[in-house]
């Protein structure tokens, strides 16, 4: 396609209308325009004539984010304007809003940016995320839109003119045809609406704006072809859309889909915005330069871009302009001095590539011009080593083992360094992949990219082709990568963390090097590449599970809604699904938490590396009762399970803990069941070095079963205590030491890659948990029919009243679960299996469908069920209408997993009922109640109670008549409160409830011992008294207290037939009230107190009770009697300063009990 320069022009309304009018026709005019064809109609109502130099900037959200990654906007305008050496810059953020925009301490406000880029023109991409309000935003919207432009224009970023607006509505939500994704009716029915007041503020304001939905509307109704590498099309159709399709490849790319998740571009939706932007508001139009001219151009802007991308988004920013970037070392130098400077080569290295771009516009092939550039600024270390120079002194490979210490029974080889192989730098992330190879992120630009020197981090395969434990070559998969702090395998390739964003990368010609390189999810924040996205792992179910820590602000912009936000107070493990889109809050720890694991069954467990904790994760969302293990040393980098027929049995399952400064070494703890819980005990650790410099960083189960743990091989370590750019960081050495058992076989790796996906899905049945999971990895890339297929022919194979069929059962619900094909009849199969392991696996699963349907429920998307002759299937993505019938029928399953004998299987049910939130969800954790209980099980009880509304539950059956369950009375008694209580049907368990509670009226209190004495058949005093003394040792001294007044009320005639109870209680009762009521009751019952004052003359009773309950007494005769005790009494209390005056000669003294009238 070519491109030219047609001549600019405004528009100017021919007539003067009344506002209302006004309004009426611009959104008929919208409508129309949603209506009408190419992109190159999707006018402006202003267009904006380009000068020479002039400074462009985007903003928005993952729209505008992503524009600089594809690069055409700016490829179309410079070839457009060829000699005006045009500056563009991005300023996209992902999930940015009009009124919502966060970012890491210190990062700089949108005008701060703006002024720093001097724009003379804005593009700014919002709505999308404005658009999840609905009908009921779309004022809210109007106001912001409007102050938003109001303000802007009213700045002077360039220091002399008010900037140019330019308004971008959000793009058409395209449909996919896939189940896991929204079809985006009810989706674009909002963004149509927020289109629509998007283009009414831009005509009322005169400014330009350009109907992006109209235009991906119009493209979307030409897709005929699926071309994504990216999702797994394996036994998918790509031409599901229902269009003729070109034969020629390069036809079917120009009909390929427009989005990779239906609303974030690929490169084919973002060269049709580019178009649409450029001809509406530049006036470009086609004609002017060749493809080739522009993929020249496109190149130079990329390269550029990658510049620019380092300087808005600096990784490290905490360190480089946030809180710690001002933290002194050496000289008072700080970290900010440094890093200002590194921003300035920066930025004159991204102005210097701007250079290129004009050449490229004009057909010119040049290379930047990087001399004489700012020199960056000499840091002196803080650590210097012993050597001359301060150098520090690193053991050879080899040598470095005779320092290390190593389990009995155990032996270390190097496996792989820097010495074998000059790219093994800093390792700091490793995976196997399916076909038992070691693969390695090497991160030797750590903290992060210095700019004059190469951006080559790498992700590195290291073979071992002869199986002598030593790796034979070193095969770079990918290279100039930035910051790889996580990485996992995922259908057929790799999703690598890289902040801000994730990527996919994927070999697709078997050359073992990635041809795909594609940025799938955005929003991680790097304010410190110490805590941001580590420890990739999948669970079972075929969800992904990232740790990150403090300092950062993510804004997440999904699919599902509105733009998800995570503040520094977010730290913990997160879970993401490449195949939804989708990501959510999963389990808070901190502050920096690294490590996470799933064990044979399933349970999931996390670490912190600053603080060297850890928790099992039992309530998703929630925390942890206590901790997993007594924190010996810390900080924690990464964990393991060691699980290989290789090792012995004591060390099969252990939990391995790497640590990299206290204890420099690998940890070692049994695990153990709590309750519902778990606790791992330390034992012999599997190795220590006294080298400082070992710093075991990860650690995984290889393909041959031993366990292989990487040394990051530093002198120091951590962004804290030393500058940045200390010259002891060290950025040469990284090993790979292969523990292994002595004398025992290694195990034959396994070859999945190649395998049918019969063989593959045989691999489940392994014993070892590694290689498990690796055939778990490699079943995400295949057709998901043929897997399920083959899962459930394995599955006639089992029997799921054999134990020892229960795991590999388990592995085939995963498998389904994976597939979003959930085998609901082998589900409850295995709710009832003889292994309580495998039953609470089953209903983790089952609160994985439980939650998906409770996270989607805002969003309008089709039910896709597969129906397998195998066994019925729970939908794969439900709407809330389609669910009610579903959530009943689990609910009624996870009922009787409520009182399973097994602790954690009932934890489980009362987690699952916190997602299922059904009419039985309440009965779920009332049965859960009466159960016996442990530490972990009331904790998810507590955390269930916060959104079951346990007592509304109960209130709603009382209003409408009905009969309470036997369960839910017996929380009713327990916590119902005293209103509930007397709506409920008259019993012993409900008079007994109200007289055990506390502040219940005495009246109420009187009417309930009357009922509860009728019912039993006995007088009230005898009933009242049985309950005191019942109570007396176990309740509260309140409820006691009030208890123990109906007792002083009570007839004589009645105190007398308990009075030897009554004198035990007065001389026994916990409580000082309930002792002196005793008392009081005493003296009715004799009629008057010589027998207690008896008693306190023998200090058996204390005087202090005896005196206060003298005003108790209820007995007219026995008050009457208090007289003469009294006055005897008086004289000789000790300290009495009223004592002398009663005894003088010539005085008396009346005393009269009650007091007459008018004394």
């Amino acid at each position: 396609m070519r491109y030219s320069l047609s001549t600019t022009c405004r528009v100017q309304p021919i007539c003067v209308l009344p506002a209302a009018c006004l309004r009426l026709f611009q959104g008929l005019m919208l409508c129309l325009g949603c209506l009408l064809s190419p992109a190159a109609e999707v006018q402006a109502q202003h267009s904006i004539a380009l000068q020479p130099e002039m400074r462009i900037a985007v903003i928005g959200n993952t729209l505008a984010d992503r524009m600089q990654h594809a690069g055409w906007l700016e490829t179309l305008l410079q070839s457009a304007y060829p000699q005006h050496r045009l500056v563009v810059r991005d300023l996209g953020f992902s999930g940015d809003s009009l009124t919502e925009r966060p970012r890491s301490d210190n990062f700089g406000s949108p005008d701060d940016w703006l002024t720093k880029v001097r724009a003379d023109v804005v593009i700014a991409c919002f709505g999308y995320n404005e658009s999840w309000a609905g009908q009921a935003g779309l004022e809210k919207f109007r106001g912001d839109l409007t102050a938003f432009v109001t303000h802007t224009v009213a700045q002077r970023y360039n220091g002399r003119t008010a900037p140019q607006v330019v308004l971008c509505s959000p793009t058409w939500f395209e449909n996919l045809q896939l189940a896991e994704l929204p079809d985006g009716s009810a989706v674009n029915s909002r963004l149509e609406l927020y289109t629509a007041e998007m283009g009414r503020v831009a005509s009322e304001l005169q400014v330009p704006f350009v109907n992006l939905f109209a235009a991906t509307k119009q493209a979307a109704s030409t897709v005929a072809w699926d071309s994504s590498l990216v999702r797994n099309s394996a036994g998918v159709r790509r031409d599901r859309f229902g269009r003729t399709v070109p034969q020629g490849e390069a036809d079917r790319a120009a009909v390929g889909e427009l989005t990779l998740n239906g609303v974030h571009l690929n490169d084919r939706g973002n060269r049709i915005v580019a178009e649409t932007i450029v001809s509406a508001v530049f006036a470009v139009r086609s004609g002017g330069a060749t493809d080739d001219q522009l993929a020249l151009i496109r190149r130079a802007v990329l390269a550029k871009n990658l510049y620019w991308h380092n300087v808005y988004r600096a990784t490290d920013g905490y360190s480089v302009f946030g809180g710690r970037s001002g933290l002194q070392f050496v000289a008072g130098q700080t970290n900010f001095e440094v890093m200002q400077r590194e921003l300035e080569i920066l930025t004159e290295m991204t102005a210097r590539r701007d250079a290129v771009i004009w050449a490229a516009a004009q057909g010119r092939a040049v290379e930047p011009d990087d001399t004489a550039l700012p020199q960056p600024l000499e840091v002196r270390t803080n650590k210097p080593g012993q050597l001359e120079g301060g150098r520090h002194r690193f053991y050879g490979g080899t040598e470095a083992i005779e320092k290390m210490t190593v389990h009995s029974g155990m032996q270390v080889n190097l496996f792989a360094s820097e010495e074998m192989f000059s790219d093994l730098v800093n390792p700091v992330q490793s995976a196997v992949d399916p076909d038992g190879r070691l693969w390695v992120a090497a991160w030797p630009t750590y903290p992060h990219w210095n700019p004059l020197e190469a951006m080559n981090d790498k992700l590195l395969i290291f073979p071992d082709d002869d199986s002598d434990g030593v790796a034979d070559r070193c095969i770079t998969f990918a290279d100039g990568l930035h910051n790889p702090t996580g990485f996992e395998f995922w259908n057929g390739g790799v999703l690598v963390a890289m902040a801000p964003d994730i990527w996919f990368l994927k070999d697709t010609d078997g050359d073992d090097r990635a041809d795909l390189r594609e940025r799938v999810f955005h929003g991680l924040d790097s304010a410190d590449t110490h805590h941001t996205a580590n420890a990739f792992v999948m669970s079972p179910g075929g969800r992904f599970y990232f740790s990150r820590g403090i300092f950062h602000a993510e804004n997440f912009e999904t699919p599902w809604g509105p733009t998800k936000r995570f503040g520094t107070g977010g730290t913990g493990v997160y879970e993401w699904d490449p195949v939804t889109f989708d990501i959510n809050f999963h389990f808070p720890i901190g502050p920096n938490p690294h490590g996470d694991v799933f064990d044979q069954w399933g349970n999931q467990f996390a670490t912190d590396g600053t603080g060297g904790t850890g928790n099992y994760i039992g309530m998703p969302g929630q925390g942890s009762p206590e901790q997993l293990y007594e924190k010996r040393v810390r900080p924690v980098p990464a964990i393991c399970i060691l699980d290989s027929q290789h090792f012995a049995e004591q060390n099969r399952g252990n939990l391995l803990i790497a640590n990299v400064i206290g204890f420099q070494g690998v940890t070692q703890y049994r695990f153990e069941k709590r309750g519902a819980g778990f606790f791992a005990r330390e034992v012999e650790p599997i190795l220590y070095s006294s080298d400082q410099n070992f710093r075991p960083s990860d650690m995984e189960i290889g393909g041959d079963g031993a366990l292989y743990v990487l040394d990051w091989q530093n002198p120091i370590i951590g962004h804290m205590q030393h500058n940045l750019r200390d010259p002891s960081r060290d950025h040469l050495h990284g090993r790979i030491y292969r523990v292994t058992a002595t004398g025992r076989g290694v195990q034959r790796p396994q070859r999945l890659r190649g395998a049918a996906t019969e063989a593959v899905v045989q691999a489940l049945a392994s014993p070892v948990l590694a290689d498990r999971y690796r055939a778990r990895l490699e079943l995400t890339g295949r057709d998901q029919s043929e897997v399920v297929t083959a899962a459930q022919a394995w599955r006639k194979t089992l029997r799921s009243d054999a134990a020892a069929d229960a795991r590999s059962l388990v592995e085939v619900l995963w498998t389904t679960q994976r597939a979003r094909r959930t085998d609901f009849e082998l589900l409850e199969q295995l709710l009832e299996s003889p292994v309580e392991d495998a039953r609470a696996a089953a209903v983790r699963v089952l609160r994985d469908v439980a939650r998906d349907v409770s996270l989607r429920q805002a969003v309008s998307t089709k039910t896709a069920h597969v129906r397998d002759s195998a066994g019925r299937a729970i939908p794969a993505v439900l709407d809330e209408g389609a669910s009610a019938d579903s959530v009943l029928a689990w609910e009624r399953l996870l009922l009787k997993r409520a009182v399973d004998p097994s602790p954690q299987v009932r934890a489980e049910a009362v987690v699952a009922a916190s997602f299922t939130r059904g009419p039985l969800a309440a009965e779920i954790l009332f049965a859960a109640m009466q159960t016996e209980q442990d530490s972990q099980l009331s904790f998810v009880i507590q955390q269930a109670r916060g959104v079951i509304d346990l007592d509304g539950a109960v209130r709603n059956v009382l209003a409408a008549g009905g009969k309470l369950s036997r369960n839910a009375e017996a929380y009713a008694l327990s916590n119902a409160s005293v209103d509930d209580l007397l709506k409920m049907e008259s019993s012993e368990g409900v008079y007994r409830a109200i007289l055990t509670r506390e502040s219940v009226p005495e009246q109420t209190l009187r009417t309930a011992l009357a009922g509860l004495a009728a019912l039993r058949r006995v007088p009230e005093t005898e009933q009242l008294f049985s309950l005191i003394e019942e109570l007396n040792a176990k309740a509260s001294v309140n409820v006691v207290n009030s208890l123990s007044r109906l007792l002083a009320g009570q007839p004589s005639e009645q105190l007398v037939r308990v009075r030897e109870r009554i004198v035990k209680l007065a001389q026994s009762a916990r409580s000082a009230e309930t002792r002196r009521v005793a008392l009081a009751a005493w003296i009715s019952a004799d009629g008057g107190p010589d027998a207690v004052f008896a008693a306190m003359r023998q200090e058996q009773l204390s005087q202090e009770d005896v005196l206060r309950a003298l005003p108790l007494v209820t007995s007219k005769p026995a008050a009457e009697a208090l007289f003469p005790q009294l006055a005897a009494l008086v004289p000789a209390l000790p300290g009495s300063s009223a004592a002398a005056p009663l005894v003088r000669p010539g005085l008396r003294v009346d005393f009269y009990a009650p007091n007459p009238a008018n004394v």
